[in-house]
C-alpha cells in the first residue's frame, strides 16, 4: 500500500492515499509551557469524554498539552461504517486512544505515526459517536500537536488479509501483539516482553524489565491490551508460577479501598494473609506473588508485569 507524504521536515507525517483533503502542510511546532501548571480556563480542549471538543470525521485540529497530566478529548460521528484513522503530528511524544462515546477503551497507541506521534485505526459503525483522547506520553510532558482524522478508508487497506504494496504483512485484523501490527508491519514485542504459552482465552505476556505500575499499564495499552485480570484460583496459581511479585491490573488508585481491574472486570479476589494493608498509606497497586496470592504494593516500585490482550 503506497503512502502520501504530508508536509516536510520535523513533524511531517506519512499519511495514506485516502487522506481526503486534510491540509497538514504546516507541521505543528512544539511549544513548551510552564511545567506543572495547573488546569486553567485557558485549557484548549476538555479533559473528559462528556465535554469533548466536537470535530468532523475528516478534519485537522490543533491542540496543546498545557500542563503535566493534561488530556484532550475530541468527539466525532462516523458518517459511514468503515475503518477510521486518527493520528497526531508535531514535535512532542503523544499517546492517543480511541474510545466509545461513553469512554470505553477501544484501542491505544504511542509511536505508530511519524516521529513520536501516535496513530489509532479502528473499524467503526455508521452514525455512532466516538472519542479520541490525546495526551503526552511522559507524565510531565508539554507542547503543541495537531490531531488528524480521516475515514472511512477503502476496504483494501491494511487489515484485509492480503499483503498489498507498502505492507510487510496483513493478517486480516486490526490487532497488535499477534505478529502483524494494525499498521501491517511485522511487530516486535517491547524489550523484555515474551508471550507465554497458556490455555487462557486471552493472549498473555510477561515483561521482565521493571516498570512502575502506571508505566506498565501504558506499555500494555500501547499494544492493544491491559495489565492482566485474574479470573479464578487456577488462573492465579498459574500467574504466580510464571513470576512472583509482578504487577497485575488490580488497583485502588481512584478510591482508597475500592479495588478494581484496569482492564477486563472480574469478581475474583485472592489476597495474601493480612493483605491488602496499605502499608505506609501508599500501596495502591496489586502484585501476584509466587504462591499465587496477591499483595498491595507502592505503585512507584519498578516490577515485572503481566499484560493480556
Amino acid at each position: 500500500m503506497s503512502f502520501l507524504i504530508i508536509g516536510c521536515g520535523p513533524g511531517a507525517i506519512e499519511a495514506p492515499p485516502w487522506d481526503a483533503g486534510i491540509d497538514s502542510s504546516e507541521p505543528v511546532d512544539a511549544s513548551v509551557v510552564d511545567a506543572g501548571r495547573a488546569p486553567t480556563d485557558s485549557d484548549d480542549h476538555a479533559n473528559n469524554v462528556y465535554e469533548a471538543t466536537t470535530v468532523e470525521a475528516v478534519s485537522r485540529t490543533e491542540g496543546t498539552i498545557h500542563y503535566g497530566g493534561d488530556r484532550d478529548y475530541f468527539r466525532f460521528t462516523a458518517p459511514e461504517a468503515g475503518v477510521f484513522v486518527a493520528w497526531t503530528d508535531g514535535n512532542i511524544d503523544t499517546y492517543c486512544e480511541l474510545l466509545t462515546s461513553e469512554g470505553r477503551f477501544l484501542v491505544g497507541d504511542d509511536d505508530s505515526a511519524e516521529g513520536r506521534n501516535c496513530q489509532v485505526r479502528y473499524e467503526l459503525r455508521a452514525r455512532r459517536d466516538y472519542v479520541v483522547k490525546v495526551k503526552h506520553y511522559r507524565r510531565q510532558g508539554l507542547g503543541d500537536y495537531a490531531l488528524n482524522l480521516v475515514g472511512p478508508i477503502p476496504a483494501d487497506a491494511c487489515g484485509n488479509g492480503e499483503v498489498d504494496a507498502g505492507e510487510q504483512c496483513d493478517d486480516g485484523n486490526q490487532a497488535n501483539w499477534d505478529g502483524c501490527s494494525r499498521d501491517c508491519t511485522i511487530e516486535e514485542l517491547p524489550e523484555g516482553c515474551t508471550e507465554l504459552e497458556t490455555d487462557r482465552p486471552h493472549a498473555t505476556f510477561l515483561c521482565v524489565e521493571g516498570q512502575r505500575w502506571s508505566d506498565a499499564l501504558e506499555t500494555c495499552e500501547r499494544f492493544g491490551g491491559s495489565l492482566a485480570t485474574i479470573d479464578d484460583a487456577e488462573d492465579s496459581a498459574w500467574f504466580g508460577s510464571q513470576a512472583g511479585g509482578a504487577w497485575i491490573g488490580m488497583n485502588d488508585r481512584q478510591v482508597e479501598g475500592e479495588w478494581r481491574w484496569s482492564g477486563r472486570d472480574s469478581d475474583y479476589r485472592n489476597w495474601n494473609n493480612n493483605e491488602p494493608n496499605d502499608h505506609g498509606a501508599g500501596e495502591d497497586c496489586g502484585q501476584v506473588l509466587g504462591n499465587g496470592r496477591w499483595n498491595d504494593a507502592n505503585c512507584n516500585r519498578d516490577s515485572a508485569f503481566f499484560c493480556e490482550r
